[in-house]
């Protein structure tokens, strides 16, 4: 009797129709209505290509400081801090999306890494403008 129980519970377990059940039930998803509709296939149409995108954001990336360099000598430094910072920024946000909670990026929080981002960026600007200041001297 004690057998017969345990063996009973065990296919129930195992039972691997049951199981392909349940992911099927799982997979299907409601109809889309609208503007999902749409949004969901173009991202089946870019889905294949978004790897191409992240390859080439090193490219933007270097305009982008070029940019930043720009706007600090014309502006100052408090719109070169805030040109940095919101690239750096967004590039954490990006990245934190596409990788998500990988080794690497799921260690600290994502705010926790745009601020560390900023401060860093402020120590490096700070220890370029103090070689400017001795310059000076």
């Amino acid at each position: 009797m004690g057998n017969e129980s345990i063996q009973e519970e065990k296919d129930k377990r195992y039972n691997v129709d049951r199981f392909r059940e349940f992911l099927a039930s799982q997979d299907r998803l409601a109809p889309a209505q609208g503007i999902w509709r749409l949004t969901r296939k173009i991202k089946r149409a870019t889905d294949s290509i978004t790897g191409v995108f992240s390859a080439l954001l090193g490219i933007p990336v270097m305009f982008g400081g070029l940019f930043a360099v720009i706007i600090g000598a014309l502006y100052g430094p408090i719109a070169f801090l805030s040109a940095t910072g919101g690239t750096l920024g967004l590039i954490a946000v990006y990245v934190n999306r596409k990788v998500g909670k990988s080794l690497q990026f799921g260690d600290f929080p994502l705010g926790k890494k745009i601020l560390a981002q900023i401060i860093g960026s402020a120590l490096v600007i700070a220890f370029i403008l103090l070689f400017y200041v001795m310059g000076q001297i």
